[in-house]
């Protein structure tokens, strides 16, 4: 009895620790996140998430009242918050980021605490709090569409996990909601949410909803996935279409297709050398398939053997996969990879421990120890070789390649990589010639080995932290944005707060768009409180960029127009919206060009009618820097 009582004891201080920490990394990433969001706004980038979701909370429906080809489930979930939050404000937003990273940051530590220790899950959940939403300044649809598939894992991953003590119905009820969230994964974002049904429906097969484990029972679970997020897809589909032009807004977005063109390894690999932060996508891959293969080879483990973990096994293949399709057809670069490397190097971390106890040291010889080390050892210094020469080189040059190449400030964030690397290319190497010698068994290296093998994945998830901070100084941002009572009156920052806009309290920007901003708004109050009609959503058109400003003013999104305006990828043809705005006739025009603000004109060379209409029907009345406001004439 005094054991037992012992041992429940020190199981619930052990829980209490692990609730700290949890609590710890869950306050610290919606502060953090909150506070990135807030500082240093991008208005052009910002303005997509922003007022996609003011056109919801403003009554508008997708496809009805406005042309977007994704995002869906972006827009509704931020509408929510302004709902919330009583109504537009940046405040709103930057509260959706920071709660979507909080939700996934609980579902990675469910995830991978099913698999392995509470300090593991927590130091991966940690690091998955810092590359979910903290890293961007701004809601994006890959974020959602990421969370939404993580939470599709982690239902399937709780039903296994708990597949003995569930009733059918449960297990069939969990399947259901992963079928659902696979659903919104797509509403968000059609490359990452596609590929995750693609390659998470079929984990159901691995679980029956009965006892006897029999074929049948497993394709019953599998089906009542898939027809949960078929049947869910197509009564939305229906929704939006029977609504307005759903079909439509999606085909216009034909630049995708041609991004499934770098889905091909080869150029794949060409996009990793050439992108600054190819190379840590590039060394996660490597580092997931050497580790399982090698220690494969290592252990003498048979199909049989390998497969008692298949679901670790087909979960890491899955989020190789959709993190490779979600970074490589995506216009964010790496994110949607960096977002899934946590939870993928976790389930890997988990992997090696599961490799541990399954060892059967009486099959392991110095020979396999040593042609694992050495064949590692090569991998690892041709890794390294690879990365010095695109960090010596302009690579693009050489391989003949367009785009962008290596900036300076993210070489810095190399530099201890490529020690990294090189370390553990000749430690690696050096065993590698000395087990050669050694005839004795080398249990006692094996285990070194593992350590070694988890303390390098640990460093390899740290790595798009690192890539981050010195990228975009995410993280340094957030702590400006925290201090800014201290430092605001010090000279030390250049950003100022928004001041006598309710819906910018708290949000600091460049002097410049500040300024700017400000007298757009002074400009624009009389006017909309003098005519009402100015928020109907017909009597002000904002484009191409900064359609924010519609929730800022206060007045309701120009309605039946293209919510981005990105030649092929979401619109094809010339003139987008100008039918729309011939038939409204709006009494304003405000042009943010954001891109072209050294030549403005350069934003209507895809609107000739549209320009024609600016020069003949409207007259400029007024200029604040980057901001140009045309009055009908």
């Amino acid at each position: 009895m005094s054991f037992s009582g012992a041992t429940e004891k020190y199981q619930n201080k052990t829980l209490s620790w692990e609730v700290v920490g949890l609590i710890a990394i869950l306050i610290f990433e919606v502060i953090f996140t909150y506070n990135r969001v807030l500082y240093g706004i991008d208005l052009a980038h910002i303005s997509l998430p922003a007022d996609g979701a003011y056109r919801i909370y403003s009554g508008q429906v997708p496809s009805r009242d406005f042309h977007t080809p994704a995002g869906f489930t972006l827009f509704y979930t931020l509408a929510g918050f302004f709902y919330l939050l009583g109504g537009f404000s940046f405040k709103a937003v930057a509260l959706y980021s920071a709660v979507i990273g909080a939700i996934g940051t609980i579902a990675v530590y469910y995830i991978l605490r099913l698999y392995t220790g509470s300090i593991a899950a927590l130091v991966f959940a940690g690091i998955s709090s810092m590359t979910l939403c903290m890293p961007r300044a701004h809601p994006w649809k890959d974020e959602p569409a990421i969370l939404f598939y993580i939470l599709s894992l982690t239902a399937f991953s709780f039903a296994y996990r708990y597949k003995d003590r569930f009733s059918s119905v449960k297990i069939s009820c969990l399947s259901a909601l992963s079928g659902l969230s696979m659903t919104a994964s797509i509403f968000s974002k059609h490359n990452i949410g596609l590929t995750a049904f693609t390659v998470t429906a079929p984990l159901w097969l691995l679980l029956s909803s009965e006892k006897n484990d029999k074929l049948i029972s497993r394709v019953k679970v599998f089906l009542i996935c898939l027809f949960s997020t078929i049947f869910s897809t197509l009564l939305l589909i229906a929704y939006f279409e029977s609504n307005g032009s759903f079909f439509s807004d999606i085909t216009q977005s034909a630049g995708m297709l041609h991004r499934l063109s770098v889905l091909l390894p080869n150029a794949a690999m060409k996009e990793w050398l050439l992108r600054d932060w190819g190379r840590i996508v590039f060394i996660v891959y490597v580092t997931a398939a050497t580790l399982i293969a090698g220690f494969v080879y290592v252990l003498r483990l048979s199909l049989k053997e390998l497969l008692r973990e298949r679901v670790l096994i087909f979960s890491i293949i899955s989020l190789i996969t959709v993190s490779y399709f979600g970074h490589l057809t995506s216009e964010s670069g790496a994110l949607p990879a960096f977002e899934l490397f946590a939870l993928l190097l976790g389930l890997l971390y988990s992997m090696l421990s599961k490799f541990k106890e399954m060892s059967d040291y009486s099959k392991v010889d110095s020979k396999r120890l040593s042609n694992f080390c050495i064949v590692t050892g090569a991998i690892a210094l041709s890794t390294f070789l690879l990365w010095f020469a695109t960090y010596l080189t302009d690579f693009a040059d050489i391989v003949k390649l367009k785009g962008a190449t290596t900036p300076g400030r993210t070489k810095v964030a190399d530099i201890p990589f490529l020690a990294i690397m090189l370390t553990v290319a000749i430690m690696l190497l050096a065993a590698g010639f000395i087990y050669q010698k050694d005839k004795e068994k080398p249990l006692h290296s094996l285990k070194n080995i593992f350590i070694g093998a988890k303390i390098f994945v640990i460093l390899i998830a740290v790595s798009p932290i690192l890539y981050f901070e010195y990228a975009g100084s995410p993280y340094k941002t957030a702590v400006t944005r925290l201090m800014m009572p201290v430092l605001k009156n010090t000279g030390l920052v250049k950003s100022v707060e928004f001041k006598d806009i309710p819906v910018l309290d708290g949000v600091y920007a460049d002097p410049k768009m500040v300024n700017e901003i400000e007298k757009l708004v002074r400009w624009f109050r009389p006017k909309i409180e003098a005519d009402p009609s100015l928020k109907n959503g017909t009597g002000i058109y904002v484009f191409p960029h900064g359609t924010s400003l519609y929730g800022i003013l206060g007045v309701e999104s120009f309605r039946n127009v293209y919510l981005w305006l990105s030649y092929k990828l979401t619109f094809n043809q010339l003139d987008p919206d100008t039918d729309e705005i011939i038939r409204e006739s709006p009494k304003f025009i405000i042009m943010y060009p954001y891109t072209n603000t050294d030549d403005p004109s350069k934003s209507l060379l895809l609107m000739p009618r549209l320009q024609k209409i600016l020069k003949e029907d409207y007259n400029l009345a007024v200029q604040f820097g980057d901001f140009f406001i045309y009055r009908k004439a």
